[in-house]
């Protein structure tokens, strides 16, 4: 395949995010981001404590365009604060255009990093990481493009031989914790000269959180994080074991225990698989991946933009085979936009319409059909368009469904808050709710599935890569 069709897999998947942000333009503000900048205006300008639910509310507030009836938390470790006191200081709009430039730099960081670990065009990584990862993130301000431009940048310092670069890679991905704590402690035990820069660089980070906003911010952090995890158990973009559990008929209070034994058991098995292969872990840069990709196979906490650290392995080790099941499924499954049709509250996002549809489904088939090509010629090629294909369809066929299925808008929660009180505890405020009974339930559990799945196949690539037979994975120069 040319590299003209190279460069018009990211020329279309550049069109996918043009078109979705200006569709969903009416979440305003990029959603997330406003609550991590009146978090950090609540830091730098009123000196409070972020976890709280005032004075976040009244921040949030006044960088809205709309009424709001609720405050959006912000369960972020304390030294993500850092540079949201900064940007807390800036006006907002000025510190809303600096988080989208750097959604957009992580994003071609993640591209250019799994290209040269997996040896596949830039344009085509481009395509794939720019439908999904800067898809689910952009319009929102999310932070999970970041911790996953530091997951590829680990994985291609491996590599390549840059125990440093590796661990810097590592310490930017603890922006997300959640998927970036287990990748260290595995890249710790297996890769010696990772250890240092790895030890100094967290112990420089919790001093400097702690010398800035004090030692209570780090009791109010291990506070908050489980109360937020039981405040999402019913939310419909949760991919979650906890999610799971409980739209399977375990409690509220249950399901969150069952979503953090999966974490600690998945994160020892990947942990331990990494351990007995540590030179073969190291040198496919699994040592990296497998963690992080486990950690977001389920666990207590997994929103949309997380599950995406999937498609880093599925790029990096693909590599065709005759095998059914395989890289071109997982990557197929995880390009191809199933997390869109899974948000039914507030009208976010709104139905799929056709341009929708063709667009995210021309740029799967494309990208999947092109790494493919590049990578095992026409049968690799010819298999992929096939798998493609036909998830393709089913993604159109879910949509439709969406379309057709009739969902009872949530009602709006008003909320007045005692001082002191944690944002996640108001967060929670309908998370008890029976809410099993409700239609879509079985869609919503259809629609996961097929992400789950690719990121399922995409944790079994990192393990057979860490195979000596595993062809294709030799150090990089």
């Amino acid at each position: 395949m040319s590299s003209a069709a190279y460069v018009l897999a990211a020329i279309l998947a550049v069109l996918v995010n043009v078109h979705e942000i200006r569709v969903w333009s009416h979440t305003p503000d990029l959603y997330d981001f406003r609550a991590f900048y009146a978090a950090g205006e609540v830091v730098a300008r009123d000196r409070a404590d972020p976890y709280l639910y005032e004075p976040l509310f009244e921040r949030e507030q006044q960088n809205s365009r709309a009424r709001l009836e609720i405050a959006v938390p912000s369960p972020l470790p304390p030294f993500d604060f850092l540079p949201l006191w900064v940007l807390g200081n800036w006006p907002f709009r000025v510190a809303a255009a600096a988080m989208a430039l750097a959604i957009l730099a992580a994003g071609a960081v993640t591209s250019v990093a799994v290209a040269r670990s997996s040896r596949i065009p830039v344009a085509l990584a481009v395509a794939a990481v720019f439908l999904v990862v800067e898809l689910f993130s952009l319009h929102l301000g999310q932070v999970a493009p970041i911790a996953i431009a530091g997951i590829a940048v680990a994985t291609w310092a491996l590599r390549v031989d840059r125990p440093r670069v590796a661990a810097l890679g590592l310490l930017i991905a603890l922006v997300e914790p959640h998927a970036a704590a287990t990748a260290i402690v595995a890249t710790f035990l297996v890769a010696p000269r990772t250890r240092v820069p790895l030890a100094i660089g967290v112990a420089v980070l919790v001093a400097a959180s702690v010398a800035a906003f004090g030692p209570d911010l780090w009791r109010m952090y291990a506070t908050t994080l489980p109360i937020h995890a039981a405040a999402e158990v019913r939310q419909p973009y949760q991919y979650s074991t906890t999610w799971l559990a409980h739209a399977l008929g375990a409690s509220a209070s249950l399901a969150p225990r069952i979503g953090a034994l999966w974490y600690a058991l998945t994160a020892l098995a990947a942990i331990t698989a990494v351990a007995l292969h540590r030179e073969r872990a190291v040198r496919t840069g699994a040592a990296v991946l497998l963690p992080a990709t486990c950690a977001v196979l389920g666990g207590t906490f997994v929103h949309v933009p997380q599950i995406v650290v999937a498609l880093v392995p599925a790029l990096v080790y693909l590599r065709p085979s005759r095998r059914w099941i395989d890289g071109s499924l997982a990557l197929a499954l995880l390009v191809i936009p199933f997390p869109s049709l899974v948000n039914v509250d507030h009208g976010w996002p709104r139905k799929p319409d056709l341009a929708d549809i063709l667009l995210c489904a021309a740029v799967a088939w494309a990208t999947v059909f092109a790494v493919n090509r590049s990578h095992g010629g026409r049968f690799a090629a010819g298999k992929a368009s096939l798998v493609t294909g036909l998830a393709s369809a089913l993604f159109a066929t879910f949509a439709i469904v969406h379309g057709r299925l009739d969902f009872p808008a949530v009602p709006a929660i008003h909320v007045t808050a005692e001082p002191g009180v944690n944002a996640s505890v108001v967060w929670i405020a309908d998370a008890s709710s029976d809410w099993r009974s409700f239609p879509a339930i079985p869609f919503l559990i259809a629609v996961k599935a097929c992400t789950w799945l690719g990121m399922a196949i995409a944790a079994v690539m990192c393990l057979r890569a860490l195979r000596p037979s595993a062809i294709g994975l030799e150090p990089l120069d």
